[in-house]
């Protein structure tokens, strides 16, 4: 459930806020902008095409969570329209940050090894809570510190009392403090030149009204504020990344990465490869030049790439638009709500960091960062916009057509959530529950991850079924034939079941190293130990991809692989 990024839990949560959505869009006080009809559009476009290309259950997760950031900015909008509204939910808004970094701190130093009650998958000194990725955590805990920024600003500027920015104050301290803690270089030093920006930008607007002392206050409270965070509670993770960041500046993986994404384009320039896609697009993409690398990457480190590679440059100019429409909007804010004008900048800065750190970083994959960003960016919109009735998209009907589409939305999510549940459950059944529920007769519907789970389930039975492996996979493959796995788990159960028929195995088997020519350590022992089996009636065109693909392999694995293969 951290971040929501697992397929299975990105589709409940999605369908949780959907439904809230549908729900808060027939009150009266939230009626959504042209922008959300906008971003509507996109996201259903973007399924539509998914619908049309037979893609739409491969990344299910993706476009209900998209569709839920939707929601998110719409009731944010809407809530933020009234300026004591605005302020009740940015103060909110910071109290969630605070509480999240209270615990990410303790959770850190008191159980490094874990993340809260997860082990964690890759052991380090460095913050991640409450994600898997210390990067993410940075982008996390850098957007809520310049948030906190933007708010003690806001405070400052009204002239109220001192109580009014221990909440600004001690969430900066605290959301800092761990987003020094992560040691992700790319997101201090974003944050470094935002809230650089932010205070330039303060200070220009201040010195233009005549006002000279207003900037002094927020310019030495910033700066005793990261002294304390870097040189008191930070430890020595900053300085030990950095000078590590010095010393590997000339073999950075995201050169490779993004010279192989970038040349990948241009198999699907226009609609991209489809939300979700981005694994077979990454093993497609490898070489053995760089199959190193690219083989254990689980995103393309660049927000922007990454969105062309799936929603293509079509996909890409509508965001673009819509990005476009909301950051003119935010702008000109800046005349409507005077009162609230850091705040504005605040929303403004934490974009442009989020964005600039997204050109190295994945948080906005990340489906529960996503939906932070979108609640940000909604209740900089609101806060923009204001009440006036320029931003409303229409009376009682069209509140009533924004909420059967989310509902629909919500629908498709919750159904999309059962065929993961389902999937993920045939791994639990033992054989006697196996065969009863799916031994005679496969589902009519369902994913090509519910039947891959099936075929998996069949060749793990103490006795196993072979001929219903071999079904059940290719009904997958027929679904999304991009997957090289699941052909060489069809390769090896045609083998199984149909051993006098070599050409079947031969076909999928090619089809295979065709999608995936490398594959990763998981998965690279395994399917050349296949291929070893099958060796004697292997045609030269797969035996090449095959040695292709061993010369990558750990040494001792190639090794072992070598000798098998000339032994037959």
């Amino acid at each position: 459930m951290l971040g929501a990024d697992e397929p299975a839990a990105g589709l409940l949560v999605s369908s949780l806020i959907l439904v809230a959505t549908a729900g808060a869009c027939l009150r009266p006080a939230v009626r959504p902008s042209r922008l959300v009809w906008l971003m509507v559009c996109l996201v259903g476009l973007l399924y539509a095409l998914a619908v049309v290309r037979g893609w739409a259950s491969t990344g299910a997760a993706e476009y209900a969570s998209l569709f839920a950031a939707t929601g998110v900015f719409a009731i944010a909008q809407a809530g933020a329209r009234a300026p004591e509204r605005a302020t009740v939910l940015w103060n909110a808004t910071l109290f969630v940050g605070l509480l999240l970094g209270v615990i990410a701190f303790y959770d850190t130093v008191i159980t490094p090894e874990k993340i809260l009650w997860l082990d964690r998958p890759n052991p380090s000194h460095r913050l991640a809570t409450p994600f898997l990725s210390p990067n993410t955590a940075g982008t996390f805990f850098g957007l809520f510190s310049i948030l906190a920024i933007g708010g003690a600003l806001e405070a400052l500027a009204r002239g109220v009392r001192a109580k009014s920015l221990v909440l600004p104050l001690v969430t900066l301290i605290i959301c800092l403090t761990c987003m020094l803690m992560t040691g992700s270089r790319g997101a201090l030093s974003a944050f470094a030149v935002s809230a650089l920006v932010l205070l330039a930008w303060t200070f220009i607007a201040a010195w233009r009204r005549g006002d000279r002392r207003g900037v002094l206050s927020p310019l030495g409270l910033l700066v005793a504020s990261v002294l304390v965070a870097v040189f008191w509670l930070s430890g020595s993770v900053v300085s030990e990344r950095l000078f590590a960041g010095i010393d590997n500046a000339g073999g950075n993986a995201r050169v490779v990465m993004f010279d192989a994404y970038i040349r990948a384009i241009g198999d699907a320039p226009v609609f991209g490869h489809g939300l979700g896609g981005f694994e077979f697009i990454n093993a497609k993409s490898a070489r053995a030049d760089n199959a190193a690398t690219i083989m254990y990457q689980n995103a393309a480190h660049n927000v922007g790439l990454q969105w062309i590679l799936q929603a293509g440059l079509a996909g890409f100019a509508g965001l673009a638009v819509t990005a476009g429409l909301i950051g003119r909007d935010i702008l000109r804010g800046l005349d409507r709500r005077r009162s609230q004008r850091p705040l504005i900048r605040a929303v403004a800065v934490g974009v442009l960091f989020v964005l600039g750190h997204g050109m190295v970083d994945f948080a906005l994959e990340i489906p529960g960062f996503m939906w932070l960003f979108a609640w940000v960016l909604g209740v900089g919109a609101g806060l923009a916009t204001g009440g006036g009735r320029a931003s409303r998209a229409g009376g009682r009907w069209t509140a009533i057509a924004f909420s059967a589409v989310f509902a629909a939305g919500a629908l498709l999510s919750g159904s999309a959530f059962l065929d993961r549940a389902q999937a993920l459950s045939i791994a639990n059944l033992d054989d006697t529950e196996f065969l009863a529920a799916y031994g005679d007769v496969l589902p009519v519907r369902g994913s090509a991850r519910l039947y891959t789970a099936i075929g998996d389930r069949a060749l793990a039975m103490q006795l196993r079924r072979a001929s219903v492996a071999a079904v059940a996979y290719e009904r997958s493959v027929e679904m999304e034939p991009r997957d090289g796995l699941v052909w060489a788990k069809l390769s090896m159960a045609r083998l199984l079941s149909q051993p006098g028929d070599p050409a079947a195995v031969i076909d999928a088997l090619r089809q295979s190293y065709f999608v995936m020519p490398y594959a990763d350590r998981s998965v690279i022992r395994w399917r050349l130990d296949f291929v070893a089996t099958v060796w004697g009636f292997l045609p030269e065109d797969v035996r090449a991809a095959a040695r292709r693909e061993a010369r990558i392999a750990p040494p001792a694995i190639q090794a072992d692989w070598d000798i098998r293969v000339a032994n037959r």
